[in-house]
């Protein structure tokens, strides 16, 4: 089985992952993103996880990750600090249910 990787910091995210994002909206709080992994050769959703900035409707929020669960369904989980980001990034490596923010404000 393949491991996600970081994708490099400054290159522009490839059509599936933009779309990935777009199929929820999620660009329509944010423009870029902070961080994202890959995949195999990234040719698939699934093949991504991609951070960006803000949590889009939650408050306070600094952080939304977007990425296909199990189900196939892109979804997105806020997070306020970046610890809890990693144990979110991490949870959804090993393919586990993502974590709650302890910090969580809404």
């Amino acid at each position: 089985m393949a491991k996600f990787r970081k994708f490099k910091k400054g290159e522009n995210l490839p059509k599936v992952a933009i779309d990935m994002v777009d199929s929820v909206k999620g660009w329509e709080y944010e423009n870029g993103y902070c961080e994202a992994y890959v995949k195999d050769k990234g040719e698939k959703p699934e093949d991504w996880i991609v951070v960006i900035p803000g949590g889009a409707y939650k408050v306070g929020a600094k952080y939304m990750t977007w990425h296909t669960n199990p189900q196939g369904n892109v979804v997105g989980r806020c997070n306020w600090t970046k610890n809890a980001l990693y144990q979110t990034i991490l949870a959804i490596k090993k393919g586990e249910e993502t974590p709650r923010d302890p910090n969580y404000q809404t």
